[in-house]
């Protein structure tokens, strides 16, 4: 059997790459440069010649992408995909969908699958555009949406959390912009990659899962424990800054739980593990 991962060289699903390769899954990645996703004849030509029984859809076009095609990329990428995955017998279509789709403010916390669903920015909505394209192909192919919180670990260099730390491992002040009540639900990659495998061995076809910790940190609360990492604590401050993202965020991972065994790690161990990769030059810049 034949495993794709469209996105194999980004945050998760580079990690999902080495963690299939390890357990010597036949794993084929695809990645932008080689295959464009916009391109349903090259998108075709992979499936067909690779005949994969699983497909994970990580390949998107996010805030930080330098003059991102949220449409073509994340809306049109994903239905060419579907499509081709459903006219080859693919078995399995897995969506790497975020906690972005979720109205801003959140109405209620934690946040469950069934909060609504009315983000106020383009990626969040054509992320959901992409859900709303694997609802309507689950009759015909095992399509599972997972709805990622906020991912830390190696290969991002555009999250809080990655700032946070690059300062920290370089002995320099941490510096919090509002005033760090702001929250969000913080995973640690590998975290996210368990929450992937998973969901392909055991979630329901047609099913939206949250792939989180559970909990909620204030950013100011993360910056105390990213700073207190090393042997020597560096100092946390605010910036005077507006907080891009002013609201608190707490994914509900309780169906994950229940439906598929999901149990994250603990925030400080994925940190710890964060901050030893980091020292030792396995995040890429």
């Amino acid at each position: 059997m034949t495993t794709i991962i469209t996105g194999s060289a980004g945050l998760i699903g580079s990690r999902l790459y080495q963690h299939l390769t390890d357990t010597r899954v036949k794993v084929v990645g695809l990645t932008h440069n080689k295959y464009d996703i916009c391109d349903y004849d090259v998108v075709s030509c992979a499936i067909k010649l690779h005949r994969p029984d699983t497909v994970f859809h990580f390949a998107a076009h996010l805030p930080s992408t330098p003059n991102p095609d949220f449409i073509g990329v994340n809306v049109i990428g994903t239905n060419n995909l579907l499509d081709a995955c459903y006219r080859n017998g693919v078995k399995n279509f897995i969506y790497a969908s975020s906690m972005s789709v979720y109205s801003t403010p959140p109405e209620y916390l934690p946040v469950d699958e069934s909060h609504p669903t009315q983000s106020d920015d383009t990626y969040g909505k054509t992320k959901l555009i992409g859900e709303i394209l694997c609802e309507c192909y689950s009759r015909v192919i095992r399509t599972i949406v997972i709805r990622f919180s906020s991912v830390f670990g190696p290969g991002d260099n555009a999250r809080v959390t990655y700032y946070f730390m690059k300062s920290a491992v370089s002995d320099h002040a941490i510096h919090v912009d509002g005033d760090g009540s702001q929250s969000s639900d913080f995973i640690y990659v590998d975290d996210a990659v368990r929450g992937a495998m998973l969901a392909m061995e055991k979630g329901k076809s047609g099913e939206v899962y949250n792939i989180g910790s559970g909990r909620e940190t204030s950013v100011l609360e993360l910056a105390n424990l990213v700073a207190g990492l090393g042997e020597d604590k560096v100092d946390v401050k605010l910036s005077g800054k507006p907080a891009i993202r002013p609201f608190r965020f707490a994914a509900d991972i309780g169906k994950a739980r229940r439906e598929l065994g999901y149990s994250p790690s603990g925030l400080v161990d994925g940190l710890r593990k964060y901050r030893e990769e980091m020292t030792h030059g396995t995040t890429r810049n």
